[in-house]
């Protein structure tokens, strides 16, 4: 009760400050300047109001909503093409780098730090060029490209005699590549890694593919 009688009294205080302190203000200035104050007299101060009549700005919680970029997808292009699997350690592979004993790809890309990769002839894709082969490491690596490091007889052969584009996928392991086989896939051509001219050729081998 004596806590509620303060707060009463407070506010009768208040509410009296209101009423009056303006015309007091006025009085004062006409004192001062006469009936007439100058233009420039400064406005009379803010009076504080009673405490029922004092509002309280609601927060107002601002919804934050957070812009996720999408990944910028390449622009690709698919190609129907002959894959098949290899291993340095087949042996193919074998026989040549034990008459040439060297670590190194085509490109001289250490496939023992590299161990996965492509290989195809350089007048189809050249090095550097980064594709997407559907099955070929997809639960190490999904939606993966890989990069051209490497090249082979029987690639250039297949490209230059027989018009046939030909990929030769690697692998850690002989087993791997045989178990690999040969198969016929729809490849994915990242075509930023290419040149200008090689795009165009490429996309012009796309649209005669769905011809």
């Amino acid at each position: 009760m004596r806590v509620l009688s303060i707060l009463v009294s407070a506010a009768a205080i208040l509410a009296t400050a209101t009423v009056y302190a303006t015309p007091l203000y006025e009085d004062v200035a006409r004192t001062a300047y006469g009936p007439t104050p100058p233009e420039y007299l400064p406005t009379p101060p803010e009076v504080l109001q009673p405490l029922e009549e004092v509002t309280v700005p609601k927060l107002i919680l601002a919804s934050c909503t957070v812009k996720r970029e999408e990944p910028v997808l390449p622009e690709v292009v698919t190609l129907r093409v002959k894959v098949t699997g290899y291993s340095p350690y087949d042996a193919i592979d074998s026989e040549y780098h034990k008459k040439y004993p060297d670590t190194k790809t085509a490109d001289m890309t250490d496939w023992r730090t590299t161990p996965y990769g492509v290989a195809c002839d350089q007048f189809f894709l050249p090095f550097g060029s980064r594709v997407r082969v559907p099955g070929y490491m997809d639960k190490s690596y999904p939606d993966a490209f890989w990069t051209v490091d490497d090249t082979g007889g029987r690639l250039r052969q297949s490209w230059r005699l027989h018009a046939t584009p030909h990929l030769d996928v690697r692998f850690k392991t002989e087993w791997s590549a045989i178990r690999w086989g040969t198969r016929w896939l729809d490849i994915e051509i990242d075509l930023s890694s290419v040149s200008e001219p090689v795009r165009k050729r490429l996309k012009r081998l796309a649209k005669a593919d769905t011809l």
